[in-house]
């Protein structure tokens, strides 16, 4: 009699239990139900790895455990697949709500389709003033007001090799923007005539002759100078100051400073052999592409983001040297942004407000980038000291202010083509002996205006 008593009251304690369980899972189900769903895409630069993607959905259980009114969910694709998954979800009325982290060259890709974020920075009150005023005029450049918050920046300056300029008597570049270089000899203002003088000096055959040498043997170089180490056709010229490939009316242009630049490019890799040619590049003495790495070049220009492809010691980083009085030190930058499709514009902004905000440590630490807020750039410096003892740098922090305006990776119409054009063009000048540069560069020109103005339609045209 007892035990079927206490059977009874089991059964009744176990039913209520599942009872209060299913009004929880309702009560929860109801108030997910009531969130807004906001979508977060990754995919279209860094955070796709396993470690970035685990650390990522931190962040968004973070946010959502922060509040009760936006539910937000992380989608993230190979980069090889983001272009494509990004154009489908937009046509075919799926598009994700905030983007990034996105480059503002993956991002010129969909140049018309971000949302003016100015509205909901000034109605939230979001505080600008922890940003270098350089990056918010990046995206003013683009046209369409603020079209992101910026989460990593990625300057660029000279990387040297110590050694080289030891073993040649010469003085190191100038770390400090402004300075001169002070060499006893060939001393004087930074700029890129001082920079290919020097480059010359510390460009060697196998014999141990510089390139300024009498009998200098181009055809057996083992130490190159200078080079641009990974940039792209069109970014190289930024050296030579900021401008653009389109003009105001929307035409294909190659500004006089950068036809210029592709000039000096040019003799320096085919004529006065500073710079290392395709040819060279291409050898297991250089890298195989990866030049500096190799331990063969003297000075680099690079961005930041080269930092850990290259296990060399006893380097270290210089200021840009400038052109015509004007020092330009080119700029990657990473952002969040929101499409214009987005259905819950003033949620998706909390998020963007988020994650450049309460998760900009968790999410520079992620991505490994410099970070764009100042308050947390002495930590990330900190850090840059521990993993790399005895470089200088604060030359990557002062490099920020020189950032080119408009960006190198801004908006060309047609953009995906546009910049693979480019890209082609910096082929054909590391490749081709004997090039007649100025008809290479017409012929760019006239291809550009071609593709500024080719019909092309895999997006809607609600904003073109």
């Amino acid at each position: 009699m007892k035990s079927r008593f206490l059977i009874l009251c089991l059964t009744v304690a176990l039913a209520m239990v599942l009872m209060l369980i299913s009004v929880n899972i309702m009560a929860a189900k109801a108030t997910l139900s009531a969130r807004v769903p906001i979508v977060w895409f990754v995919g279209y630069g860094t955070g796709t790895t396993p470690d970035q993607v685990a650390a990522q959905q931190q962040v968004v259980d973070n946010f959502n455990a922060s509040q009760s009114t936006i539910q937000l969910t992380l989608i993230v694709t190979d980069y090889s697949h983001a272009r494509s998954y990004l154009q489908n979800a937009i046509v075919s009325g799926n598009a994700p709500d905030v983007v990034g982290p996105i480059g503002i060259r993956g991002a010129s890709e969909f140049h018309d389709y971000w949302l003016d974020l100015s509205p909901w920075i000034t109605a939230t009150g979001y505080d600008l003033s922890d940003f270098d005023l350089v990056l918010l005029q990046t995206f003013l450049a683009e046209g369409g007001g603020m079209s992101g918050l910026p989460i990593c920046v990625y300057p660029s300056f000279i990387y040297y090799l110590k050694d080289a300029f030891d073993q040649a008597g010469l003085a190191y570049p100038p770390h400090q923007y402004g300075q001169p270089y002070t060499d006893t000899v060939h001393g004087g203002a930074w700029t890129i005539e001082k920079l290919e003088e020097v480059a010359k000096l510390l460009t060697l055959d196998n014999a141990g002759r510089n390139a300024n040498h009498a009998f200098f043997d181009k055809d057996n170089i083992i130490q190159f100078g200078f080079v641009f180490q990974w940039l792209g056709g069109w970014s190289m010229a930024t050296l030579f100051g900021a401008d653009r490939f389109i003009d105001a009316n929307g035409n294909a242009q190659i500004p006089s400073n950068w036809r210029a630049a592709y000039q000096w490019y040019y003799a320096g890799m085919w004529n006065k052999f500073f710079i290392p040619n395709g040819p060279y590049r291409n050898t297991d003495w250089f890298g195989n592409g990866n030049e500096f790495a190799s331990g063969h070049i003297a000075m680099a220009l690079a961005h930041s983001w080269y930092l850990g492809n290259f296990s060399l010691s006893n380097w270290d980083i210089a200021a840009t040297p400038s052109y015509n009085g004007v020092t330009t030190a080119q700029m990657d930058l990473d952002s969040f942004r929101i499409l214009k499709t987005t259905k819950h514009p003033a949620e998706a902004f909390q998020v963007v407000a988020y994650l450049t905000r309460e998760a900009a440590q968790a999410l520079n630490d992620t991505y490994h980038g410099f970070p764009a807020r100042q308050s947390l750039q002495t930590a990330a410096v900190n850090n840059l000291k521990l993993q790399y003892p005895g470089v200088d740098w604060q030359v990557l922090v002062d490099s920020i202010t020189y950032a080119d305006i408009p960006n190198h990776e801004g908006y060309l119409p047609n953009a995906f083509k546009s910049f693979q054009r480019l890209e082609e063009f910096g082929g054909q000048l590391q490749y081709t002996q004997n090039l007649n540069v100025n008809e290479a560069m017409n012929q760019l020109l006239a291809d550009l205006q071609w593709l500024f103005h080719e019909k092309f339609t895999y997006l809607p045209l609600l904003w073109r």
